[in-house]
């Protein structure tokens, strides 16, 4: 959101931007967001339903209550109640249908209600690929010309040295959560490791849910390092300084580490027939991911196979490059003139 915020705003200035925030994530003790542009203001409390209704009883309407907009974006699943304006939502995924065994009873309940209201009340409806279409189209009956894929952005790493305290690994980035498929990729690198005792495995990204099995598999395997957080400077050394990047992910609305990774000339692995496969194409190697020796398999390729390495790190540049920030903002922009207009 950050990214995109700051690309409408760039880039159509004539637009007034309301932010209306549920929570602004950051790391901790860090400083608050930065200067907005002079065309969004940023409300740090998210306006509750219960509010809404109080005004409503009070004969103020929600366009008092809210500001009068031409268009109310939900941008994620914490919907806002809204005036008469058009709804546009994006809805990233719907990974909480098909995997259900990796979210909380709370979350499936939550998501379900948030996507059902989504798919009632929306003019338009955001994803981030065509296969997150074709799988909220089917299971939640939304009619497919109400969609619009938009895909994600993504800006560059900072340009900084490899990591170079860690030896040789390959690295996965992630919160701790059962869809990543963090425990069968630490699994799946137990037959690497035998084979190639030199190569570690790096996991960056903070505690997610569900988690205490992802991390108790990779605290009792020496070869296996937990950063956690981490910052952009660090981030961008890690994938520079990788063999190559695991994302053998069970489902993803989009990828964006695939693609930070192939900015990054870096070798990755996805899961196969997944939104990750469909957005690396030929410049990532694809295998099951509900399968340890699949994994297996592909990691040791990609260790042991410097020709595969080479080619598709040369390829990943080029199929990144059309992902941008700018991009992403004027087809959103579009969606917002389809909604006014329908």
């Amino acid at each position: 959101m950050r990214e995109l915020v700051g690309a409408l705003a760039a880039a159509y200035p004539e637009d007034a931007l309301e932010l209306y925030a549920h929570r602004l994530r950051r790391p901790e003790g860090a400083a608050p967001p930065a200067e907005l542009p002079p065309n969004a203001t940023l409300h740090r409390r998210r306006l509750p339903a219960r509010a809404l209704a109080l005004a409503a009883q009070a004969g103020l309407g929600a366009d008092r209550v809210l500001g009068s907009v031409d268009v109310m974006h939900w941008t994620d699943y914490v919907p806002l109640e809204t005036s008469r304006a058009p709804v546009v939502a994006t809805v990233h995924d719907v990974c909480f249908a098909s995997l259900p065994d990796c979210y909380t009873d709370a979350q499936l309940t939550g998501l379900a209600e948030v996507t059902r209201t989504i798919a009632a009340q929306a003019a338009r409806i955001i994803v981030p690929c065509t296969r997150v279409r074709g799988e909220l189209s089917q299971q939640f009956a939304v009619e497919a010309d109400r969609i619009d894929v938009v895909p994600h952005g993504c800006r560059p790493l900072p340009d900084v040295p490899p990591a170079d305290d860690l030896g040789r690994y390959i690295l996965f980035v992630g919160t701790l959560q059962p869809r990543k498929n963090i425990e069968r990729l630490v699994e799946a690198f137990d037959a690497v490791h035998a084979q190639r005792p030199d190569v570690s495995l790096v996991v960056a990204g903070g505690r997610g849910w569900l988690d205490e099995g992802i991390v108790a598999a990779m605290a009792q395997r020496e070869y296996v390092a937990h950063a956690g957080d981490v910052d952009a400077d660090r981030l961008s050394a890690l994938y520079r300084g990788a063999i190559a990047v695991a994302f053998p992910s069970l489902g993803e609305g989009f990828g964006l580490p695939v693609l930070e990774a192939m900015h990054c000339g870096r070798a990755v692995l996805v899961g196969a027939d997944t939104a990750c496969s469909d957005l690396a194409g030929a410049a990532a190697l694809a295998v099951d991911p509900t399968s340890v020796e699949a994994i297996s398999a592909g990691l040791l390729c990609l260790v042991q196979d410097e020709d595969l390495r080479t080619e598709l790190q040369a390829r990943g540049p080029d199929v990144a490059a059309p992902y941008t920030w700018e991009r992403s903002a004027a087809m959103t922009r579009a969606v917002y003139a389809k909604a006014v207009s329908s």
